[in-house]
């Protein structure tokens, strides 16, 4: 048990958890609110659509441990409990994600899922390649690209599933697809993420 809570301290997977729990209290306050910007009147996105975002970015941040050296001289296969950190984080955030798009009212909890899942593979790719604490900048720039770029006037391209607000099977599995790329390199790559954070 000692070897446990060491292992979630090292990948900081209690703050994250805190931090989730947070974000979700502040989203239940937020309620239906739209993010309005100033380039057009016409583009608002909801609250809701970020809280996935943030959720998997800390997510993401939780991929990496502060002890790296140890875990890479360890003989335990680290792997399983690296995966089962990051399922144990995933499914507390769509725990909560779901309750604040059920207080929300206005935006689809199942879309809101489907991008968590999606946006978390995205992240924990992100650490992979730019290390933890750069981990936001994968899911926040596809999320950003997705709701500008992929979104004409009354359709939305088949790759931008964080614009859909329905639940389309597709957008749901590519968002399944990422996670499960994102959870295998997060899980197999400990020295490349480990390095990459570290730099």
């Amino acid at each position: 048990m000692r070897q446990v809570l060491r292992f979630v301290r090292a990948h900081r997977a209690h703050w994250s958890a805190l931090a989730i729990l947070l974000i979700t209290l502040i989203t239940s306050l937020a309620g239906s609110k739209a993010i309005r910007f100033r380039v057009t009147d016409s583009l608002a996105v909801p609250w809701l659509l970020f809280v996935p975002v943030l959720s998997a970015s800390l997510i993401g941040f939780s991929a990496a441990s502060q002890m790296h050296d140890w875990e890479e001289l360890s003989t335990r296969q680290l792997f399983k409990y690296r995966v089962t950190l990051l399922l144990s984080l995933l499914a507390l955030a769509t725990l909560v994600t779901d309750l604040a798009a059920n207080e929300a009212g206005t935006y689809s909890g199942a879309a809101a899922i489907r991008n968590l899942v999606g946006f978390t593979g995205l992240a924990l790719i992100g650490a992979v390649l730019l290390g933890a604490s750069a981990c936001w900048v994968v899911p926040l720039g596809y999320a950003a690209v997705s709701i500008v770029g992929g979104s004409s006037r009354s359709q939305v391209e088949a790759w931008a599933w964080p614009a859909l607000t329905g639940t389309a099977a597709g957008a749901t599995a590519q968002a399944v697809v990422v996670c499960v790329v994102g959870l295998a390199a997060a899980a197999t790559m400990t020295e490349r993420l480990n390095r990459a954070t570290s730099n």
